[in-house]
């Protein structure tokens, strides 16, 4: 009996469609804004090969992970095509990226130590305006500020 609902249940897992959030898709259709409509916008996407592609790819200076996201939204377009028969491949699933060390010098991060985090929460505690029970939120929760604004 268990090993039967566990086998439904598995099925039906399958057959959902993954939700994404509404920071995601705004996320998604920015980087298509900024990265792939200036590009490839007006360009015919029966001419876009795999070796146009990997040669703009290789021309940007991006981090490795911002360069995965461009290829996600990128490829998430030429599904649609694909299903639409409009071309064959998908070509933007060829791409590599390359790891590689950054060629811009990284950024380091500054964060609070523990005996001077403690003397935020105080000033905090003792300010009851909205805005520092938010920046309490941050500092306790460890959560970037604009995922802050959710609490």
């Amino acid at each position: 009996m268990l090993k039967e609902k566990k086998k439904q249940s598995e099925i039906v897992t399958v057959k959902r469609k993954k939700k994404i959030s509404a920071d995601t898709f705004s996320y998604y259709l920015r980087t298509a804004k900024r990265q792939i409509l200036p590009y490839f916008g007006d360009v015919d996407v029966t001419t876009i090969t795999s070796e146009k592609l990997q040669e703009h790819f290789d021309s940007l200076d991006y981090s490795e992970k911002y360069l995965k996201d461009i290829r996600l939204v990128f490829k998430l377009s030429l599904d649609v095509a694909v299903k639409e028969k409009i071309v064959t491949e998908n070509v933007a699933a060829k791409i590599k990226i390359e790891k590689s060390i950054s060629k811009t010098p990284g950024i380091e991060i500054e964060h609070l130590e523990q005996d001077r985090q403690e003397v935020w929460l105080d000033l905090f505690e003792k300010d009851k305006r909205q805005f520092a029970y938010l920046f309490e939120a941050i500092l306790l929760t460890g959560a970037r500020p604009e995922e802050g604004c959710r609490f």
